[in-house]
């Protein structure tokens, strides 16, 4: 576990300074309409926090990845670094979910009461879900990124599909809806070199 001041972090505030520069007023907050202006805000301030990975990305493993670790000094035996890390990713979670929260008015905490608690991607994503225009420019964007999800050789294939789903609630959301056609047009077209007997007999 990490105590405080065991270690030195550029992104996780020490617990006292952290309490004082987050949470004694509400960040930044929304006022439920001008959703375009205040993710762009919003999504500043987390980056500014090393906060932004906690919120984008989809588990530990891709949080280590895409974090910057300069600056940290971790305590005890190697074996132990990995478990201080977890502890990190914790907080870091518990943090981004906690001012996104704070920010929203009190009219709509109703649209993310059932979101699991510190799960910082999901708050976000409700609220992306809920908010983001619905204009052909947004449905067309979400439509060229779904259609250009790739999986890695050797990558995970249900984590890949997962992401998959995601931009299919999130098209719903939208009022765009997906046939079988084209979520398998995805699947294949995503689909490593490895994998292409597979494909071929679909």
């Amino acid at each position: 576990v990490v105590q405080p001041g065991s270690c030195e972090c550029a992104f996780l505030p020490a617990p006292s300074q952290h309490r004082s520069n987050n949470f004694n007023s509400r960040p930044l907050p929304f006022n439920g309409k001008d959703w375009s202006t205040w993710k762009f805000q919003f999504t500043a301030l987390l980056k500014a926090r090393d906060l932004w990975t906690a919120v984008n990305c989809d588990d530990y493993e891709a949080w280590r990845r895409e974090t910057n670790f300069h600056g940290i000094k971790l305590e005890g035996e190697e074996k132990s670094h990995e478990d201080q890390l977890k502890a990190m990713y914790k907080s870091c979670k518990s943090q981004a979910f906690a001012l996104i929260l704070l920010a929203m008015p009190t009219e709509c905490v109703k649209y993310v009461q059932n979101v699991e608690e510190d799960n910082a991607k999901q708050i976000w994503q409700t609220l992306m879900e809920k908010f983001e225009r619905t204009s052909t420019a947004g449905k067309v964007r979400l439509k060229v990124e779904l259609y250009s999800l790739r999986l890695e050789e050797g990558g995970d294939f249900d984590t890949f599909k997962c992401h998959i789903e995601d931009y299919e609630r999130r098209l719903a959301g939208m009022e765009v809806k997906l046939d079988a056609t084209d979520k398998l047009a995805v699947l294949l077209g995503g689909l490593p070199p490895s994998f292409q007997m597979i494909a071929t007999t679909l």
